[in-house]
C-alpha cells in the first residue's frame, strides 16, 4: 500500500508567494492564455461566424461539438508528452498550436479551415494549456500543492473577468477576424516568450528533494485500475454542461423570457465566488487531501443545474453560477 505522509505545516502566504512567484506566475499565465480556447471566449464570435458561413444555430453547435470531441480524443494521445518533455518544450507546443488556431480562425476562408482552426483552439486552449499548467504545478509542488494550484488557477478567473470585454472591444474596432489575428500575435510575441522564460528553471518539491523522486504509475497501470474509470465518468459532466450553458446562453435567456444582459450580469458574482472558493479549496485540499473532498465534487454543481433548470425567476442565474464556483465544483 502507498504510504501516507502527515500533512506539512503550511508556510505563511507572503513567504510562500515570494519563494515561488516564478512557478505560480507560469501556471497563472498558462491558465489565463488557455481561456482563448474556451467556449466563453470562442462563442463571442459565434454570431459573426454563423452569419458569414451561413450556418444555423444547430449546424454551428454540431460543428463545435464535433471539433471539441475530436480535440479531447487527440489530447488523450498527446497528454503523455507533458509527462516526458521538458516544460519549455511543452509550453512551446501548446502556445504554438493555440496561436495557429487563433490565426486560422481569423483568416479562415471556408468551412474546412474554420473547423481545423476551432479544433486547434479547443485542443490547445481547453486541453493542452490547462493540462500543462496543472501537470507542471503537480510536478513542482508536493506539500502545498493545493495552495499552489488554487493561486495559479486565478489565471482562469482573470481570463473570465477580462477577456470577454477585451475581445468584444477588439472586435468592435478590428472586426471579429482582426480580433483573432490580434490574439495570435499576442500569444506569439508576448505570452510564449514570457511563459518559456518562467518555466526554464524547474522547481524541485521539498519532499522530492529529501526523499528522492516519487514513483508513479504508468499509463497501462492506471488504465487497469477500475477506480480510474469511475473517476473519469464523474469528471466530464461539469465541463460538458458548462460549455453547453455558455454556448447557448442567448437561447437559454430567450426561452425563459430573460433579457440578454441578465446572464451577463451573473458573471461578476461568479468570478468573485470562484476566486474565494479557489483559495478556500487550496486550503481544504492541503488539510484534508483531494481524495477526502472528492465525494463532494459534484454536489454544488448539481444544485446549480437544479436551480437553473427548474427556476424561471430572474434571480436564478446568479446563485447557479456561484454554485458552480464552489471548492468542489468545476469549470
Amino acid at each position: 500500500m502507498r504510504e501516507e505522509h502527515p500533512p506539512a505545516t503550511p508556510t505563511p502566504m507572503t513567504p510562500f508567494l515570494k519563494a515561488n512567484l516564478r512557478w505560480l506566475a507560469a501556471g497563472f499565465l498558462l491558465l489565463f492564455c488557455g481561456c482563448f480556447g474556451q467556449t466563453f471566449v470562442v462563442a463571442l464570435s459565434g454570431g459573426a461566424i454563423r452569419r458569414e458561413f451561413g450556418l444555423s444555430d444547430g449546424a454551428f453547435g454540431a460543428l463545435y461539438a464535433g471539433v471539441t470531441l475530436a480535440a479531447a480524443l487527440a489530447l488523450a494521445g498527446l497528454g503523455g508528452l507533458i509527462d516526458r518533455w521538458p516544460a519549455q518544450r511543452v509550453v512551446r507546443l501548446a502556445a504554438g498550436l493555440l496561436a495557429m488556431g487563433a490565426a486560422g480562425l481569423g483568416l479562415s476562408p471556408n468551412l474546412p479551415v474554420l473547423a481545423s482552426s476551432l479544433f486547434l483552439l479547443r485542443l490547445a486552449g481547453q486541453g493542452l494549456m490547462l493540462q500543462t499548467a496543472y501537470t507542471l504545478l503537480g510536478r513542482w509542488f508536493a506539500a502545498e500543492r493545493g495552495r499552489a494550484v488554487s493561486l495559479a488557477a486565478l489565471g482562469l478567473n482573470a481570463g473570465q473577468a477580462c477577456l470577454p470585454l477585451g475581445v468584444v472591444a477588439a472586435a468592435g474596432v478590428l472586426g471579429w477576424r482582426g480580433a483573432w489575428l490580434g490574439i495570435a500575435l499576442l500569444l506569439v510575441l508576448v505570452a510564449l516568450p514570457l511563459a518559456r522564460h518562467l518555466v526554464r528553471r524547474e522547481r524541485v518539491p521539498e519532499e522530492t528533494a529529501l526523499s528522492g523522486p516519487a514513483e508513479g504509475a504508468t499509463r497501462a497501470q492506471a488504465l487497469a485500475d477500475p477506480y480510474l474509470h469511475g473517476l473519469l465518468a464523474a469528471m466530464p459532466p461539469p465541463s460538458f454542461i458548462s460549455n453547453t450553458i455558455f454556448f447557448h446562453q442567448v437561447h437559454l435567456a430567450e426561452s425563459r423570457g430573460w433579457p440578454p444582459e441578465l446572464l451577463a450580469a451573473a458573471f461578476p458574482p461568479y468570478a468573485v465566488a470562484a476566486v474565494l472558493c479557489l483559495l478556500l479549496a487550496g486550503r481544504l485540499v492541503d488539510r484534508f487531501s483531494a481524495l477526502a473532498l472528492l465525494p463532494l465534487y459534484l454536489v454544488p454543481f448539481g444544485l446549480a443545474c437544479l436551480i437553473l433548470g427548474g427556476v424561471g425567476a430572474p434571480w436564478a442565474p446568479s446563485p447557479s453560477c456561484c454554485s458552480t464556483a464552489s471548492p468542489t465544483g468545476s469549470r
